[in-house]
């Protein structure tokens, strides 16, 4: 195994999330008079929900205080357990590093509701430890919730690496002093990651990282 210690990304990484939130996001947009498409959309919330809310701000003059506002009224009705669902072979990898002596780890912006998924399905109980939107830490690619991992637990940073759907997610870990790993299954990032370790399904990196 390459590495003992993988802190993983929850929306878009271990869960796929981004129809859920886009449906959420358009219906919001919607309201406040923005005409998007669904697909232009769902590509600009892979950045983030406030980068989408600064550029639809610009370009349609809605504030993005505004936008994300009416967003955050309408995700509870989309974002539902049912609505996200973890990626195929994520209970697989995330099992088979700890068979191997592993240990995973959460590191989400979303809130508790990352944590109560994974015990909806059966995955808590592969997690060391977890850190979300609640612990108030900077967002990534801030390496300050990765450093509170690494102290806490004793994490030696060459055998360490964050495993992330988007570029912060990346350079989050290599700003820890770890190593960065992208999962990319719609090609959103198109090699943009600054990192060797760059896969399109778990079963890739399962095998590449893990086996």
């Amino acid at each position: 195994m390459k590495f003992i210690h993988f802190v993983w990304d929850y929306d878009g990484t271990l869960f796929d999330t981004y129809d859920a939130v886009t449906r959420a996001y358009h219906r919001a947009v919607t309201k406040l008079g923005i005409d998007i498409t669904f697909e232009e959309l769902r590509w600009m919330t892979k950045h983030s929900l406030g980068w989408t809310a600064k550029q639809l701000e610009e370009k349609y003059h809605v504030p993005a205080d505004e936008i994300l506002s009416t967003y955050y009224g309408f995700a509870p009705e989309e974002e539902t357990m049912l609505a996200m669902q973890p990626y195929e072979g994520v209970k697989e990898v995330l099992k088979a590093i700890c068979e191997h002596g592993g240990k995973n780890y959460l590191y989400s912006h979303r809130d508790h509701v990352s944590i109560e998924a994974l015990e909806h399905y059966g995955l808590k109980e592969y997690f060391a430890d977890f850190i979300t939107k609640d612990d108030h830490f900077p967002r990534k690619p801030a390496p300050d919730a990765l450093l509170h991992l690494i102290n806490k637990h004793g994490l030696d940073p060459k055998e360490s690496i964050m495993v992330g759907d988007r570029v912060l997610d990346v350079e989050a870990g290599l700003n820890a002093g770890m190593s960065g790993a992208l999962f990319d299954p719609e090609n959103f990032c198109e090699g943009k990651a600054p990192t060797e370790y760059q896969y399109s399904s778990m079963k890739a990196l399962q095998k590449a990282l893990v086996e």
